[in-house]
């Protein structure tokens, strides 16, 4: 619940622009998020109390398209401040960004700090 799909998901409900989002669906699905984003905004308007609720269901529709893009099951969402370790995180955030160097140099430190682990215990 706190991951950046559905940062981006409660953020562009509250902007009204859908291309938050898109940047993790594959261009084929990007008509049918774009209609269920419509649907979600129409019935916020419908009653803006209860915010979590369009938010959670607009994001579980992201994660239907965007797990089995990946080759994975969709299981769900997932609860909120789980230890996911550096690469994920660093993963997510260049993917927002766009920027790859940040991801690129944790994982190439941690590959060479895993390295000299293993030629050290030889």
């Amino acid at each position: 619940m706190d991951g950046p799909v559905v940062m981006a998901a409660k953020k562009a409900l509250e902007t009204g622009d859908v291309n938050l989002v898109l940047i993790w669906v594959q261009k084929k699905d990007e008509a049918e998020i774009k209609k269920a984003f419509q649907k979600t905004l129409a019935v916020r308007k419908l009653n803006p109390r209860p915010r979590s609720l369009p938010i959670c269901i607009f994001s579980r529709l992201l994660f239907a398209f965007i797990e089995p893009a990946k080759g994975e099951p969709y299981t769900g969402i997932k609860p909120a401040g789980r230890d996911l370790g550096p690469a994920i995180p660093a993963g997510d955030k260049a993917m927002m960004d766009g920027k790859l160097e940040p991801l690129y140099k944790l994982l190439a430190n941690g590959i060479h700090d895993s390295l000299h682990e293993k030629f050290e215990g030889l």
